[in-house]
């Protein structure tokens, strides 16, 4: 009896799987009675920017024969499929060279994969095994497509992965001569083979399981279209790929708009010195992003989308990134206000974030957002998601309460590391150049953007609650910083104190906020002291200086104030002191402020001093005036004026000029000094002509009783009876004189020659005893002269009429008329 056997036939085919990820074969031999390992190769071909995959797969039947009864079954393989890219085309399936039977299996439209099922050519039963190749071109898909698979000659992106059972598969990643790998693509445990005779390099990777996968992306942009970009003051090129002209030509347009305007509305220029690329690329979508900004790299990868919104917001990163702001949330959120403004500029439709779920799935403080991250509480995409969102909220509501000017001057601040509180004309900056935080941000939207209501956003959206504390100290300290910066007016605020607020060290900037009042106590005295001396102290233009300079403490002002309150202090007490003297003097020196070499303090003082000095000597000329004097002192002042002298110094004293008070004063005193001195010489001199004009009289006494006794001889000569017959007289000349001739009542003028008048009294008296009438009479030469007087002269006046009367005639009444 014959036996019959029955031979199954078992087909393993791997099924499909979802859009990023291929299958994972889920064991293919899990039961399915087939031993399988592979090695799959991905290379680019340069010439048609195609990925070329190879798949070499070694299948063994391991199934057991199972009899029963008469009948033996046996398990054997006869068809075979692989999992294919979508877009794989020139699918070819060899065994032992010869090409096998096979046909693409899609699903549905739009599948990441495909299956490929083809015949083994031969019936492979148990213990058997053989090997067969599968390779095809993975061609990508069109630029914008759904699937991100990118294969050009300057750029491709694809799926590495193999099948097989774990263990026993192999990846090999070829790198040809020109490209390279992104800094993404994964290639920790790949070893790197030598350069072939093409220099190409393979990275292997053994020993994975069937459900390994890794995303790989490979460039040469020797290969990509370099366009030069004309935009003013930056070096950028674009680099796109061969096969995307529209691409092109939006980003050329978007860039070489967008960069001036970007520039206008930051304030700042283009920021980025040499060459800088904007690249197109998948490999930021690969992770979820449209594109990033990589300053290490000098460019920005973006993806191909034609997406105004992402080419802005990247080109914005330029001047948003780590370089300027020290946290993730800062860069995103000023990056995307400045998209927003662009794409409205445009005419498109600016997004708009919506309000954070701060509690929500992904929410936490932006503070504590950092670049690419999971916290481990919340899935990577929610975290993601909350913090572009929550970060642009934020910005943009502090861009509507301050508007994109105050945004520019917060800007410009952490561009130029400046301190947070200036002053009027002051750019102090930071002393350690660093970022900006969240801090500094925050100071800079109050003080330089003008901000009032930013706090409250801040402990909402950025701030860990546990910080809360520090925004209070901060509230308190700038509070006091106020009430200093209003009382100090044009005294600028201290650098020590604007440098702790600025470094959040509010205990310390507190404390000196302290020492700072006190300092201003000392200045208030000493403008309480000027103005009551109504002088400027000399320091006082230096003293803002010196008040805003502090940094640790304030000894510097302190000891100035010090100094000059000491020596407005001196002026004060001399300024008593002149009032004082100036009673004393009954003089009114003009204040100190209204003289014009008073400048400050210390030319008060000497202002002071002269004065004080002036009104002393006016004082002691007073004193030494008022003091007794004797009969010589007075002889001595009489005819001069130390009155006038007194009076003289007041005068000038109450005018400012000291230099004639003190002269007047000498004058005083010199004339109260000398005046017993000349008392006693005008004595002596009024002695000596009073002896001499007794000499005088003595002698004309004796020449009186010469000129009578010649006169009586002359008379007893020519009359016998005695009576007086004429009177001497000198010669005289042929002038006039007038004679008392009354007295010489009847006399007549006898032995005269040339004899013009005589005198025979005045009929009027005739009848009253002999009076003293004057009346002209005329003397000729005289020739019979009685007496003489150092001259030969003479005249004899006849006074018969009254007994012994005589003419007295001036010895030297002649002119030098003739004699």
């Amino acid at each position: 009896m014959r036996r019959s056997v029955l031979v199954l036939l078992t087909v393993a085919l791997i099924p499909l799987v979802a859009f990023t990820a291929p299958p994972s074969a889920h064991a293919q031999s899990d039961g399915n009675g087939l031993e399988e390992s592979s090695i799959n190769t991905f290379q680019i071909d340069e010439s048609t920017g195609n990925v070329r995959v190879t798949v070499e797969i070694r299948l063994r039947n391991v199934t057991s024969d199972r009899r029963e009864g008469n009948v033996i079954q046996q398990t054997f393989f006869n068809a075979y499929g692989t999992v294919v890219p979508a877009g794989a085309e020139n699918i070819v399936a060899t065994r032992n060279g010869s090409t096998l039977d096979g046909e693409l299996i899609v699903e549905e439209e739009g599948e990441a994969f495909s299956l490929y099922q083809f015949q083994l050519g031969t019936r492979l039963f148990n213990g058997q095994s053989t090997t067969v190749v599968v390779t095809y071109d993975h061609t990508g898909q069109p630029p914008r497509s759904e699937l991100l698979w990118r294969s050009n000659a300057a750029y491709a992106s694809f799926l590495a992965f193999g099948l097989g059972d774990s263990g026993n598969v192999t990846i090999n990643l070829v790198l040809p001569f020109g490209y390279e790998f992104d800094d993404f693509t994964d290639l920790s445990g790949f070893d790197a083979s030598e350069p072939n005779e093409f220099a190409a390099t393979t990275w292997t990777r053994s020993g994975l399981s069937e459900d390994f996968e890794t995303l790989v992306s490979l460039s040469n942009d020797a290969l990509l279209t370099t366009t030069p970009l004309e935009v003013p003051g930056a070096d950028l090129d674009l680099r796109s790929w061969p096969d995307d002209p529209e691409w092109l030509k939006f980003a050329k347009e978007s860039v070489e708009t967008g960069v001036p305007e970007l520039e206008e509305l930051i304030g700042l220029p283009w920021p980025l010195d040499g060459q800088f690329d904007i690249r197109q690329t998948v490999e930021p979508n690969f992770y979820g992003y449209a594109g990033w900004f990589d300053s290490e790299a000098a460019e920005i990868a973006v993806g191909e989308e034609l997406d105004a919104d992402t080419m802005y917001h990247e080109l914005s990163h330029a001047w948003f990134n780590s370089d300027l702001f020290e946290g993730r949330w800062l860069g995103e959120g000023f990056a995307q206000i400045y998209a927003a403004e662009l794409v409205d500029r445009d005419g498109g439709d600016p997004r708009s974030p919506d309000v954070p779920a701060r509690f929500g799935t992904g929410g936490q403080p932006l503070s504590e957002w950092t670049a690419f991250g999971d916290n481990g509480t919340a899935t990577f995409e929610a975290i993601e998601d909350y913090g572009y969102n929550a970060s642009f909220w934020v910005a943009d509501q502090i861009a509507d309460e301050i508007g994109l000017d105050g945004l520019a001057r917060v800007i410009a601040s952490a561009d130029q590391n400046l301190l947070a509180y200036q002053v009027d004309g002051s750019t102090d900056r930071r002393k350690a150049s660093e970022p900006a935080t969240w801090r500094h941000v925050l100071d800079y939207v109050e003080v330089a953007g003008g901000a009032t209501g930013v706090e409250s956003l801040f402990r909402d959206f950025v701030v860990d609650p546990d910080r809360f504390d520090e925004l209070d100290e901060r509230q308190a300290a700038i509070e006091s910083y106020h009430e200093l910066v209003n009382r100090s007016g044009d005294w600028p605020a201290p650098v020590g104190i604007r440098t702790r607020l600025d470094i959040w060290s509010f205990e310390r900037a507190t404390d000196l906020i302290t020492e700072a009042q006190a300092t201003l106590d000392s200045r208030d005295d000493l403008m309480m002291l000027s103005e009551q001396i109504g002088v400027a102290p000399d320091g006082a233009n230096r003293f803002p200086e010196l008040f805003a300079d502090a940094n640790d403490d304030f000894d510097d002002v302190n000891e100035a104030l010090g100094t000059e309150i000491a020596q407005g202090n001196i002026v004060a007490d001399l300024q008593r002191a002149i009032v004082a003297q100036g009673d004393a003097a009954d003089a009114t020196p003009p204040r100190l402020a209204s003289l014009d070499a008073v400048d400050g303090f210390d030319a008060a003082a000497e202002a002071a001093d002269d004065q004080i000095d002036v009104l002393d000597a006016l004082i002691d000329a007073i004193a030494a005036d008022a003091e007794p004097r004797s009969f010589v002192e007075d002889i001595g002042l009489y005819g001069t004026d130390v009155d006038g002298d007194l009076e003289a110094a007041r005068t000038a004293i109450e005018v400012g000029d000291n230099g004639a008070a003190q002269a007047s004063l000498n004058q005083a005193l010199e004339t109260l000094d000398e005046a017993d001195g000349l008392g006693s010489s005008r004595l002596t001199k009024a002695i000596a002509a009073l002896a001499a004009l007794l000499v005088l009289l003595i002698v004309l006494a004796v020449q009186r009783r010469k000129r009578r006794r010649a006169v009586d001889n002359a008379a007893e000569n020519e009359s016998g009876d005695g009576a007086v017959s004429g009177v001497l007289a000198c010669e005289i000349g042929d002038g006039e004189i007038d004679l008392d001739e009354d007295a010489l009542a009847g006399a007549g003028l006898s032995g005269v020659h040339n004899v013009s008048d005589v005198a025979a009294g005045d009929p009027g008296e005739a009848a009253r005893t002999a009076g003293i009438v004057e009346r002209g009479t005329v003397l000729s030469d005289v020739g019979d002269a009685v007496l003489e007087l150092d001259e030969d002269v003479g005249a004899v006046v006849n006074a018969d009429s009254v007994a012994g009367a005589e003419v007295l005639v001036d010895p030297d009444t002649h002119d030098g008329a003739e004699r």
